[in-house]
């Protein structure tokens, strides 16, 4: 498909359904994590990242733009300046220099990532249901107002 048919039938509207996910969702990218993959990991609740990650939205490089949220989410997570710098240039960034933005939460060896993401998972479901699902709903609500 080109990208005016997949732009005129809206086809990443579905991922958006996503972030409506009552369970908190971690991502834990191990490699290269970009355009819809970063973006897919921009969905999450937050990401996790070994020491060799890079991250990227180069759809710039194809005559394209980051097509499923990927312009407002990274704005949100790293700020307009460093959003624009990456999305204009096509450039990739380090695990250490997505997390020093605040893209990423934290930085593990890439053996240790999973065993990490599953260990903050059971932290997290060792809370209660209620309060973790009435503190995410909360947070996403506040990142939407700001």
């Amino acid at each position: 498909q080109t990208f005016d048919q997949v732009y005129k039938k809206n086809m990443f509207a579905q991922w958006a359904d996503f972030t409506k996910l009552s369970k908190p969702v971690i991502a834990a990218v191990d490699g290269y994590c970009l355009g819809g993959g970063c973006e897919l990991a921009m969905m999450c609740d937050f990401i996790l990242a070994s020491d060799r990650a890079k991250f990227g939205q180069p759809e710039i490089n194809l005559g394209v733009i980051p097509g499923a949220g990927g312009t407002q989410r990274l704005l949100r997570s790293i700020g307009k300046s460093k959003a624009m710098k990456m999305i204009l240039t096509g450039e990739l960034i380090s695990a250490q220099q997505a997390c020093d933005a605040g893209l990423v939460a934290d930085i593990y060896e890439s053996d240790q990532l999973v065993e990490e993401a599953c260990k903050i998972a059971r932290v997290i479901a060792s809370k209660g249901g209620i309060s973790v699902r009435m503190a995410k709903e909360a947070v996403n609500a506040a990142e939407e107002l700001s």
